[in-house]
């Protein structure tokens, strides 16, 4: 059974996350989805990606790729909070390592 409890929401940590995946969306004239996208795929995470209609996918799947200064301004927004502390003990527990991805 784990030790792990669960933190308090960061309603302002996500505030200034999103405020940030903003900024530079509305640099690059993109959708601030297609930012986060690119993040998260520049840690090696495939998100797993929903769309309505083919316009949106495309929009979506569009290749972008961010500056070293905007991915460290987008990890400067992040922390390690929940899941990935609870991953991170579970991992552990079955003597793997700790994953860096996000």
């Amino acid at each position: 059974m784990s030790s792990f409890q669960r933190p308090p929401s960061t309603a302002s940590a996500s505030r200034t996350r999103a405020a940030r995946l903003a900024t530079i969306a509305a640099t690059r004239g993109c959708d601030p989805a297609a930012v986060a996208i690119a993040w998260v795929q520049a840690k090696g995470v495939l998100p797993v990606l929903g769309a309505r209609t083919a316009a949106h996918l495309e929009a979506t799947l569009a290749e972008l790729s961010l500056a070293p200064d905007e991915l460290a301004v987008l990890d400067g927004a992040s922390d390690r909070g929940y899941p990935y502390a609870l991953l991170d003990e579970v991992r552990a527990s079955y003597g793997l390592p700790r994953r860096d991805v996000l």
